[in-house]
């Protein structure tokens, strides 16, 4: 929501004019979606994918027709500056590293993790659990105990993490999410459980959005990463000017973001 607002502020900024459309979490529909707006004649497309694999012959063809693609904080399978221009986005990996370090130092080094995965094949699902995944080779005594997709959405966290209490009980020590409404998705698993999350259960999450900023200071979160789509949609409007007078862009434009904690949330 966030990021389609940066994107209509600042396209109206720029003297653009809008076309919009919203895949519902559906990579058949997104791929309608750039269809329609081949078809249209738009003069660029800004898209963030579903899936890396999915859309990526229809990006092919946005570009072979002569329409510009700038990729938004996912990747595609293709290669940038031949089947799309840039992709501007922050560093999925490098959130997973650390928010996963801080994560399993909080835990002391030991105990039971459980990690709720985004939409399985996006680049961020990808990148932000391989952060995870090589932090802890430095923990021997962590266990993922249980590994699920949450969808980057709060209901299907919480159904997920609903069964997961179920069948673990008492065992789960910590909750890697992948995002912020994912964690919140958590948040209410646990408490409908008479669990205090933030101190029964370590939370975290990613994307720094104003509710988890909000939970981190009453203590239902432990930590996010945030990330403000505001920086990265300037960029690639900043991009598209440049690239439409000529110029040469990067392609792959990354920004940074800030681990936020109880210390400086």
């Amino acid at each position: 929501i966030a990021e389609v607002e940066a994107v209509r502020s600042i396209a109206e900024e720029f003297g653009a004019t809008l076309v919009y459309a919203d895949a519902q979490s559906d990579t058949a529909k997104q791929m309608s979606d750039l269809e329609d707006m081949i078809a249209q004649g738009v003069d660029v497309i800004i898209c963030t994918p579903r899936e890396e694999d999915g859309l990526t012959p229809t990006i092919q063809e946005a570009t072979a027709s002569g329409i510009p693609v700038f990729l938004l904080a996912r990747q595609i399978t293709g290669e940038a500056g031949v089947d799309y221009v840039t992709c501007v986005r922050s560093d999925n990996y490098q959130q997973g590293v650390e928010i996963s370090t801080w994560l399993l130092e909080q835990m002391g080094g030991e105990g039971n993790l459980v990690t709720i995965q985004g939409t399985a094949g996006a680049t961020n699902t990808i990148e932000r659990q391989q952060g995870l995944l090589d932090v802890m080779e430095s923990y021997p005594d962590i266990e993922i105990i249980a590994d699920q997709y949450g969808n980057f959405t709060l209901s299907d966290a919480q159904a997920v993490m609903e069964n997961i209490i179920q069948a673990m009980g008492d065992e789960i020590d910590a909750v890697y999410c992948h995002n912020d409404d994912m964690a919140q998705g958590v948040i209410n698993a646990l408490k409908a459980a008479g669990k205090e999350p933030g101190k029964d259960v370590l939370v975290i999450g990613i994307d720094g959005q104003k509710s988890a900023i909000e939970n981190i200071l009453s203590g239902d979160q432990n930590a996010t990463y945030s990330i403000t789509p505001y920086i990265p949609v300037r960029i690639i409007f900043e991009s598209i000017v440049e690239y439409l007078n000529g110029g040469e862009i990067e392609p792959r434009i990354s920004y940074e973001g800030i681990l936020v904690t109880p210390e400086n949330a």
